[in-house]
């Protein structure tokens, strides 16, 4: 069921958008839809250990979050 127009609190669930660490190419479609509408998150898929070690060579994630922190989205 799509909610996206409900204006009513008790109704609203947040949307998540999931994004692969390797699709540094969405985030900016995906950040001026976080910048927006507060509704919407992002999940970012990552290859990083506990120590923010990436083990795939095409893993971006850490610029991805990076790039959402520097825009102001938290």
């Amino acid at each position: 069921m799509n909610n996206q127009n409900n204006t009513d609190p008790e109704a609203v669930i947040p949307f998540i958008i999931v994004q692969p660490g390797y699709a540094t190419g969405d985030m900016f479609a995906i950040a001026a839809t976080l910048i927006n509408n507060p509704q919407y998150h992002v999940l970012i898929s990552t290859t990083m250990d506990q120590y923010e070690n990436v083990k795939d060579p095409y893993d971006n994630s850490k610029s991805i979050i990076e790039f959402y922190r520097s825009s102001g989205i938290e």
